[in-house]
């Protein structure tokens, strides 16, 4: 069963052969691969550009119009398509196409090959972005959900190394352990350090409290 992005890739493919054999059609190009222009030849290269330059710098044009009447109406989805334009259709077909502010932006006949791997690199890049991202906010998410524990609660969840046994098995009333995970009393100094951990989560916690009342 074909995912929506498979749908979406076959789109911009056949958008990009049907482009590419219009230009054919009126002789802009040879015949050569099945999308984008035979950069790889030799031939004429110059007179290449000369000769699609007033096509490109058309659609450029009307590129730019459309992404403009878009910005005034808000319409997110004529953006979305100007951008597969740029993103997908065009270095199918060997395009680069870079925005500018200002103007309609500027165009260069690359291999298609090597836009497709610059696309690949960018796409990683995003993804590799986007996954600092959610650790980020996965951790963030973990330091709330801690923060909004009262010091007494807290306490009561704190673990070992391990992740698993309770640090601590018995408490008094004032919420400060007595007792370690063993069940034996605590020591002298492990009951001071229970303190500070104590007092530590106790300013998070207010903190908290006064943040959610604003």
């Amino acid at each position: 069963m074909a995912t929506a992005g498979t749908v979406v890739n076959l789109i911009l493919r056949a958008t990009a052969v049907y482009i590419t054999e219009i230009f054919k059609v009126f002789g802009l190009i040879k015949n050569g691969p099945e999308i984008g222009f035979p950069i790889g030849d030799n031939e004429g290269g110059a007179d290449k550009e000369e000769t699609l330059g007033p096509v490109l710098d058309a659609v450029l044009k009307f590129r730019q119009s459309i992404r403009s009447a878009a910005k005034n109406s808000g319409d997110k989805e004529a953006l979305k398509m100007c951008d597969a334009l740029r993103d997908d259709i065009l270095p199918q077909l060997g395009i680069r196409l870079e925005d500018k502010e200002g103007s309609e932006g500027t165009w260069k006949l690359v291999s298609a090959e090597e836009l497709m791997r610059e696309k690949e690199q960018q796409e990683l890049e995003r993804q590799r972005k986007q996954m600092e991202k959610d650790a980020r906010a996965k951790e963030q998410a973990e330091k709330d959900r801690m923060n909004a524990l009262s010091p007494e609660e807290f306490m009561k969840q704190l673990t070992l190394e391990d992740g698993k046994t309770v640090k601590y098995s018995k408490f008094g009333d004032d919420g400060l352990p007595t007792h370690d995970s063993k069940g034996e009393e605590l020591q002298k100094s492990s009951i001071k350090k229970a303190g500070k951990e104590f007092q530590t989560q106790k300013k998070k916690y207010e903190k908290f409290l006064a943040k959610q009342q604003k």
